[in-house]
C-alpha cells in the first residue's frame, strides 16, 4: 500500500486517525502490539483489515472502490492544457504566450 496511488495510504490513515481509540485499542488488545511500531505497510495492512472486519463482500467492494478511486485534483492534473499533458502548466503557459508555435513543440525544443 506504500506505493502511488499515495492517497489509499492517505485515506487509511485518516481513517484510522479519526478513530484512534477504537482502532488503537482493536489493536493493542488482541495482540499486545503497538501500531505506530509497525512498518508503514503492515500498518495500513492493519488498518485495512480492521475497517473491513465483519463486512460483506459487497461491502468490501465498496470499500476498495470508493479508497481507490482517484481524488478531484488527480484528474485535473492529468488533464491537458493547452496541449501540455506531462511539463508544467506554468512553463506550459508562459511558452504559450511567448511564442505562435505550439507550447509543446516550444518545449520540446528544450
Amino acid at each position: 500500500m506504500v506505493r502511488p496511488p499515495y492517497w489509499i495510504g492517505q485515506r487509511l490513515l485518516t481513517l484510522a486517525i479519526k478513530r484512534w481509540p477504537k482502532f488503537h485499542g482493536a489493536m493493542l488488545l488482541p495482540t499486545g502490539r503497538e501500531p505506530l511500531d509497525l512498518p508503514l505497510p503492515s500498518l495500513l495492512d492493519v488498518i485495512s483489515a480492521w475497517w473491513v472486519d465483519g463486512g460483506t463482500e459487497k461491502d468490501v467492494a465498496g470499500f476498495r472502490q470508493a479508497l481507490e478511486a482517484p481524488p478531484a485534483t488527480a484528474e485535473l492534473k492529468s488533464r491537458s492544457f493547452l496541449g501540455c499533458t506531462s511539463l508544467s502548466m506554468a512553463v506550459c503557459a508562459l511558452t504559450a504566450g511567448i511564442g505562435a508555435e505550439s507550447p509543446v513543440a516550444a518545449i520540446a525544443r528544450v
